[in-house]
């Protein structure tokens, strides 16, 4: 009798894990024409044609109006795209896991691609199934999956995720700026002129 090596042994010892495809959404960014949000933090609706967000809304709370997203930042809703466009799992749950095993009977998060074809694609979001990754399931499927925290926080948001970063104050504003004239000296920040 034989024993296993190389490649044959590596086959016959992989885990259920290995075996799996983990693919879990799989569309092109540029096919998206609608993505919506639910969370505790509120509603968020996008629509989406030709690479650019043609509306964005955000409702805070049950009983919020929907308004405009202040400071709304384009590139973010691309960030989002790019980590739903072809998700993949980090793993899926045992056997015999319910949904209120694992949170998804009451979920945290929901987030729904609507395709130019009209197809959707709907992600529920559960509790935390290893690290900050999350219990997951997608529509038209029994697997319950855990999802990366990358893709996750699109999902938990709240408004400050979809807005630009506080832009950094000019040199003028800099508190060591006055003793230069208002602006500030060559080299580091803050440090004046030959100062290693």
């Amino acid at each position: 009798m034989y024993a296993s090596k190389g490649y044959s042994s590596f086959l016959y010892s992989r885990d259920v894990k290995g075996w799996r495809d983990m693919a879990i959404l799989k569309f092109e960014d540029t096919d998206v024409a609608n993505v919506t949000i639910d969370n505790a933090n509120g509603s968020f609706a996008f629509t989406y044609d030709k690479g650019k967000t043609t509306k964005n809304e955000f409702k805070k709370g049950k009983d919020g109006a929907a308004e405009p997203i202040k400071n709304y930042d384009e590139s973010k809703l691309v960030d989002l795209l790019r980590a739903y466009k072809a998700l993949n799992a980090d793993n899926f749950a045992d056997k015999g896991k319910t949904d209120a095993d694992v949170g998804l009977d009451k979920p945290v998060a929901t987030i729904q691609f609507t395709l130019k074809d009209g197809a959707k694609r709907q992600v529920r979001f559960g509790g935390t199934s290893e690290g900050s990754s999350h219990w997951a399931k997608v529509t038209g499927s029994d697997e319950i999956w855990s999802i990366s925290s990358w893709a996750t926080e699109w999902a938990t948001a709240d408004e400050k995720k979809f807005q630009k970063s506080e832009d950094k104050k000019g040199d003028s504003e800099h508190p060591n700026a006055q003793h230069f004239g208002g602006r500030m000296p060559p080299g580091m920040p803050g440090m004046p002129p030959g100062h290693p």
